[in-house]
């Protein structure tokens, strides 16, 4: 079972897209902030069906925002990338065996920054379901 910093997951992605992001300095920090919720939806999933709903929302607004589109590059084989497929290579394919949904059985970080710790019964009974289930 992976369970990923959230922290750590938002950092990467803000830096991704301001080195990828094609658009003016405004437009990219709004467009950054409507990344950064849609993140914090992906989040707050209850489960599998529940994220993989959501990961398809978050791509569908990516798309219809024109984020994806400010955020394509294409690197020296021709190959293109996006915010959308960097995401789901780097955070979600790559990361969560069988296509589990890592950022939403994360439980939730403590604000002082320990570190990761099951704070609410209900985190604690979803990683189970998923090591039980997986």
């Amino acid at each position: 079972l992976t369970l990923m910093c959230y922290f750590h997951v938002k950092a990467a992605v803000k830096k991704w897209w301001e080195q990828h992001a094609s658009c003016d300095a405004d437009s990219k920090k709004q467009m950054w902030q409507q990344v950064s919720n849609d993140i914090d939806t992906l989040r707050l999933a209850l489960s599998k069906a529940d994220f993989e709903s959501r990961w398809q929302a978050v791509c569908q607004h990516w798309k219809s925002a024109g984020i994806d589109q400010q955020s394509v590059w294409t690197d020296k084989a021709g190959e293109s990338h996006s915010l959308t497929k960097y995401f789901d290579a780097q955070w979600i394919s790559a990361r969560c065996h069988a296509r589990r949904p890592c950022l939403s059985i994360s439980p939730p970080e403590i604000a002082n920054g320990v570190g990761w710790s099951v704070l609410f019964s209900r985190w604690s009974d979803l990683v189970r379901q998923c090591l039980l289930a997986h």
